[in-house]
């Protein structure tokens, strides 16, 4: 509300101006971009915390953050999210220790993520995936601002958990399952109120009063994230075995997901998610690379093609889904289970250097098990708590 009134009175102090109306629409939307920017660095600068303590059992908030290498804790002024490390210049205060530019990318990929979802989702407004009126829920926009800018909430939760998967898992650290328990409730609770915050109903045309109509449309979005991860995890985990990600991180990360987008959107985006990171991943083996490319590194930007409405070409999928429902979820299944078992069979051969690789390249049996920053680069400060 204080952000609210900020606005007002630079909209009274520039009318006073005698500005045209265009003018303060244009003035408030840059003092909204820029405010959003500021919180996405902060969030930003948060994730960098979780990415690095999480996966290690360590608690969030203490001890404080400090230089490894001299063991002096990061001053307030230095904790700034971008300007810190642009200040400091990428280097401890006192010891003169490297920190890692990965944490000043990640503060600036959050910062602009904010910007840039409120855009599309704000401005560049489109009906997204919504079928019609038959089919789909009533589109919202910012002059319905509490169902707006909670599905904007939702939407930017997902898309930084996702992110946040993809470092750890990136790292070669177990992703952990709690880290979807945010994005799983907010997808949850905030259709009890404004169902209209998916795009499409469970059961087209059945009578629901509002907040039944959330539960029906979450627990199908649940139901359709338990079933997808349940096939992908259970084909990890019989390809690959040795695969670290707990059992129940795939199921997790798909019901996040599903508790967001809905069922339909959830079980047309899974089978093109694990189709792209097969490909990935060939691609890897036959290039000799032995990292693999992880899923949510390629879930994150499909994802947030469709959370901002710019996945039209998906439509006709969706269409062909609610027109032929059992013969639909058999087709997708079909692929995502072809998919995933393929890249399973990646994942398990990631030790073999590929077929234009030297025969006497040594492998590595372990995965890797290196921190969010190499210890040998001096670049392991712990990243800012705030």
């Amino acid at each position: 509300m204080a952000f609210l009134s900020l606005l007002l009175v630079a909209a009274g102090e520039t009318s006073s101006l005698g500005l045209p109306l265009w003018a303060l629409e244009w003035i408030g939307q840059g003092l909204l971009g820029a405010w959003l920017f500021a919180l996405g660095a902060c969030v930003g600068s948060f994730l960098n915390v979780v990415v690095y303590r999480l996966p290690q059992g360590m608690d969030l908030a203490h001890p404080g953050s400090h230089c490894p290498n001299c063991g002096h804790a990061i001053r307030a002024r230095d904790n700034l999210p971008l300007l810190g490390w642009l200040l400091l210049g990428g280097r401890c205060r006192d010891c003169r220790a490297r920190i890692s530019p990965r944490y000043y990318y990640v503060e600036l990929c959050c910062a602009l993520l904010f910007v840039l979802v409120a855009i599309f989702e704000g401005i560049i407004a489109t009906d997204g995936l919504r079928l019609g009126v038959r089919l789909s829920y009533p589109s919202i926009s910012p002059f319905q601002p509490f169902p707006f800018w909670t599905a904007y909430a939702a939407h930017v939760v997902l898309l930084v958990t996702l992110l946040a998967a993809a470092l750890i898992q990136g790292d070669g650290f177990a992703v952990p399952v709690k880290l979807f328990f945010p994005a799983t409730l907010l997808g949850l609770a905030g259709p009890l109120v404004w169902p209209e915050i998916r795009p499409l109903p469970a059961w087209p045309g059945l009578s629901l009063v509002t907040w039944q109509a959330g539960i029906v449309d979450g627990a199908a979005g649940l139901a359709a994230g338990l079933a997808i991860g349940a096939v992908v995890g259970s084909l990890e985990k019989l390809v690959a075995p040795a695969r670290r990600w707990p059992d129940f991180a795939p199921v997790a990360t798909w019901c996040a997901v599903g508790s967001i987008l809905g069922w339909q959107p959830t079980l047309v985006l899974a089978p093109l998610v694990l189709l792209l990171v097969a490909g990935a991943r060939t691609f890897g083996w036959l290039a000799g690379v032995k990292r693999q490319v992880p899923l949510a590194a390629v879930a994150l930007p499909l994802a947030a093609w469709v959370l901002t409405g710019q996945a039209t070409p998906l439509r006709a999928a969706l269409h062909w889904l609610a027109d032929y429902p059992v013969l639909g979820c058999a087709v997708l299944f079909g692929i995502l289970a072809l998919a995933s078992g393929w890249a399973a069979v990646l994942t398990s051969r990631r030790d073999d250097p590929g077929p234009h690789a030297a025969d006497n390249r040594p492998i590595d049996p372990q995965p890797l098990a290196s921190p969010a920053v190499s210890q040998s680069e001096l670049s392991t400060i712990d990243p800012p708590t705030t």
